[in-house]
């Protein structure tokens, strides 16, 4: 029976990274979700976006047949549950994501999206709605390597407990115009 590892979060908290480090750890194959997705035909990019077949994309997830590490923001609403070992919802402080988000160019309204996303736990929800509070984990990755993030994982993992870091976002707003970025 397959069980796979999800990597799940917003934009530029660290999937990709920490997925490939945590597959050389546990000798997992690592999938990334956007690139397997257009590999199997099951999304497009259209103006910087991915755009995903919803059928197509449950249909090639869901025939993997072997247990992977899948990075990605959605993987979770299209994968069978029942397929998932484990979701780590990884997180990153919104001030610094406002700072990757700028350097990638993203539009004011992707910015606002995202970081609402993050602010209000929005992954970490879904993953818990989805999956259970048994088989989700949060790490904070702000100030962590890609490299030690996955070992703390891969450990946890190996030793079958759940990691949950404390992430308490607005208590970084010392001020209420920090929160005019999100409208």
């Amino acid at each position: 029976m397959k069980k796979h590892i999800i990597i799940a979060g917003c934009p530029a908290t660290g999937k990709k990274s920490i997925a490939a480090n945590l597959s050389a750890i546990l000798k997992l194959p690592y999938i990334e979700y956007g690139s397997f997705l257009m590999s199997a035909n099951a999304a497009e990019i259209i103006d910087n976006d991915i755009l995903i077949n919803e059928d197509r994309a449950r249909e090639a997830l869901n025939g993997l047949s072997d247990k992977h590490i899948i990075a990605g923001m959605y993987v979770l609403r299209l994968i069978d549950p029942k397929d998932v070992l484990s979701a780590i919802v990884i997180r990153c402080n919104p001030f610094v994501l406002l700072y990757r988000y700028l350097l990638r160019n993203y539009s004011l309204k992707k910015i606002r999206e995202n970081l609402t996303a993050e602010f209000i736990d929005s992954c970490l929800a879904e993953a818990i709605e989805l999956l259970g509070e048994e088989n989700v984990m949060q790490i904070d990755a702000t100030y962590e390597t890609p490299e030690s993030a996955a070992i703390r994982i891969g450990n946890a993992l190996k030793r079958g407990s759940l990691l949950f870091d404390k992430v308490d976002w607005l208590s970084y707003i010392t001020d209420p115009k920090q929160l005019k970025i999100l409208g």
